[in-house]
């Protein structure tokens, strides 16, 4: 969902209204419009990663497979450029 740079744009400036948030750690909000600008976009590289302990690359269970594969085809469809698997 905040791979969409709109989306993200946005809950950025909703986060700095809320008492518990207390601003940018860097820049400001017009840093974050200009970076997440659809002239800017093409310098961005989204990545995910997910972390599952226990997982193994070699022996891997058939459907534990096809899951992981779906999870990456769905996030690769929603602009993320890397997806990674950090396991055992």
């Amino acid at each position: 969902m905040w791979v969409n740079s709109d989306r993200l744009l946005e809950r950025l400036k909703y986060r700095v209204t809320l008492d518990m948030v207390t601003g940018y750690l860097k820049g400001d909000e017009d840093t974050a419009g200009q970076l997440l600008s659809p002239e800017s976009r093409q310098q961005i590289q989204f990545e995910i990663y997910i972390v599952q302990p226990g997982v193994m690359k070699e022996n891997r269970r058939a459907d534990l497979s096809e899951l992981l594969a779906a999870a990456r085809y769905y996030l690769a469809q929603g602009g993320v450029d890397v997806f990674g698997i950090i396991g055992s």
